[in-house]
């Protein structure tokens, strides 16, 4: 035998088109099963764009309430890939791409981004006179803003990859900073980093949290490291409680206990540092319902943040304004985030990974072929937190 190298095998059709693909899990229409449908991996970026691996995604309640159809009136343009909790590696960049701290970006950087496709337009209404660019009129989404049908079709973090366009703002995270911790927190963290800003918690406020979804359970953290004197969480089931309590709740109300509001409103007065209410309270729940017994929760001339009702989950029939005007409350809306938050968000994740057992909320994983299995499993609240490995 002749002692020249040996020469490789010749790649077949089929491995050659397996590495120009990447699968995703794909809503096709409101209440459908989803799909698995194959798409061509981009072999070429635009300059500032990232192309990542996925490496975890979570399911939101708000994921959830997309796929049942309760969009507010927002038209999806199907087919479309959700996810919008991510966490991914960077496989290749445009160029070089920096993150939003200023830190050039390489392969193998692992990063998470918010919702916003790019950046806001800072030229509309919302952006320049009302002073909100989360609420940007110009503003697309990952997650469900655009069809997969569209190149480079991965606009979701519901796949093996996504698409990163130029000006998104992008995180790298901490060396040692587990997936699971920060997908654990998802949308909840900066999104309660921004409402927290928004009811201004004084050191030593009662802090009540409606809800124990992972916004209310996050809630619980920013709450106690902004100086709250006693958290009290209003929720359940028990498991969510308790997991609640080790996140820094001081004591919990379970709604299947305590059945009858006016009982919870009093144990809330109790309960209270001052005896007469709460100084904050802030509604995770996305349950209308939850409004007319929150406002009584407060103590008079405290604060209701509303954050839960993200999707149109419908009216609130027992909707009682007297209780705002009697009570002298300041009532606020929080809807969504700015970037900023995010930064914030990662930084307290990684400073509290240890002092909170934040990878425990993560009860159950998913392969993307079983995405409508994991979907039907937080719609039912099988699960604490849900997330999907590709």
């Amino acid at each position: 035998m002749g002692g020249g190298p040996v020469a490789a095998p010749p790649v077949r059709n089929e491995e050659k088109e397996a590495m120009k693909t990447g699968k995703a899990a794909v809503m096709v229409g409101f209440n459908k099963p989803f799909e698995i449908r194959n798409y061509p991996v981009p072999e070429s970026l635009e300059p500032g764009a990232v192309l990542v691996k996925m490496v975890m995604a979570g399911i939101c309640g708000t994921d959830v309430h997309t796929w049942l159809g309760h969009t507010g009136g927002k038209v999806l343009q199907f087919p479309v890939i959700l996810g919008h909790e991510n966490v991914g590696e960077i496989v290749e960049t445009g160029g070089e791409v920096k993150d939003w701290n200023g830190v050039v970006l390489k392969k193998g950087d692992r990063i998470t981004w918010p919702t916003t496709i790019g950046t806001y337009c800072y030229q509309c209404f919302n952006c320049t006179v009302a002073g909100i660019p989360n609420k940007c009129l110009q503003r697309k989404t990952y997650g469900a803003g655009i069809s997969s049908e569209q190149p480079p079709h991965f606009f979701g973090g519901w796949a093996e990859y996504c698409y990163l366009y130029p000006r998104t703002s992008l995180f790298r995270l901490p060396d040692g900073l587990p997936p699971e911790a920060l997908v654990a927190s998802g949308c909840a963290a900066p999104t309660m980093v921004h409402a927290s800003e928004k009811a201004d918690i004084h050191v030593g406020d009662t802090v009540v949290i409606q809800g124990s979804g992972a916004v209310g359970l996050f809630g619980a953290i920013v709450a106690r490291e902004n100086g709250a004197g006693k958290v009290i969480v209003v929720g359940g089931p028990k498991e969510r409680l308790e997991l609640a309590r080790r996140w820094g709740a001081d004591s919990t109300i379970d709604i299947s206990e305590l059945k009858d509001p006016r009982d919870r409103i009093q144990r809330v007065k109790e309960e209270s540092l001052s005896a007469y209410g709460a100084d904050v309270v802030f509604e995770c729940s996305g349950i209308p319902a939850a409004f007319a017994e929150g406002v009584q929760y407060a103590r008079d001339g405290g604060r209701y943040v509303v954050v839960g009702q993200f999707m149109d989950a419908g009216p609130s029939e027992s909707f009682h304004p007297f209780w705002i005007t009697f009570k002298e409350l300041t009532v606020k809306g929080s809807y969504s985030w700015e970037p900023k938050h995010t930064g914030r968000a990662v930084a307290l994740i990684d400073r509290v990974k240890e002092k909170y057992p934040l990878k425990d909320i993560v009860t159950h994983r998913y392969p993307l072929e079983q995405t409508t299995e994991a979907l039907q499993s937080v719609r039912d609240w099988k699960t604490i937190k849900a997330v999907l490995v590709p």
